[in-house]
């Protein structure tokens, strides 16, 4: 045990003389101290200003399976192809009356029938500038002119209703006129009904 109080008090005696080794050497240069850095702030922002919004625009949705767009307001301007359920356009200009709206459809000024839609801020749809004329009308047809009567010749050449009566070819009453066997050659009264 007595070796170990040796030890033990020659590391006090270590301990002490490096102590003082240190102490001296502190207080000859001052040890620099750390200076405090100040917390890290934020960089300074603005105010979120809120997100620019679109100006409201009309647009319309198709409500029917399948809808024709024509190349003017009406039914009597030509198809210029269909569009689908669904579908969403936004309206270029519409008519006075604002029953037929106009868009781009595939390059191509198109037309659609508004009652077939769902218009969503109609309000903001512009009567358009440039509405086209409607086709002209067909001139009627002709009326029927009346076959005239034939004369014998005619019917000698289409049989008359005696001799074809005598082949038992006339049912009794005669022909309506809905029937192939009737002309108006055979039906002299104008009745509706041949060789009766």
């Amino acid at each position: 045990m007595g070796r170990l109080l040796i030890v033990v008090a020659a590391l006090i005696a270590a301990i002490v003389i490096c102590g003082r080794c240190q102490s001296d050497t502190q207080t000859s240069a001052p040890a620099p101290t750390r200076t405090p850095r100040p917390a890290a702030t934020a960089a300074p922002t603005s105010t979120p200003r809120p997100a620019a919004t679109a100006a409201p625009a009309a647009s319309f949705t198709v409500d029917r399976d399948v809808v024709n767009v024509r190349s003017g307001p009406g039914t009597s301007f030509g198809v210029l192809g269909s569009v689908q359920r669904g579908q969403i356009f936004r309206p270029t200009g519409r008519t006075p009356a604002g029953d037929w709206l106009t868009f781009d459809f595939n390059g191509q000024q198109g037309w659609i029938y508004a009652p077939l839609l769902l218009v969503t801020r109609a309000d903001l749809i512009p009567v358009a500038a440039n509405i086209p004329a409607p086709p002209p009308t067909p001139a009627p047809a002709a009326a029927p002119t009346q076959t005239p009567v034939p004369s014998n010749e005619d019917e000698r050449l289409i049989g008359s209703c005696t001799s074809l009566k005598e082949q038992g070819l006339v049912p009794e009453g005669g022909w309506p006129r809905d029937h192939v066997n009737y002309t108006l050659a055979r039906d002299r009264d104008r009745d509706g009904w041949a060789c009766e």
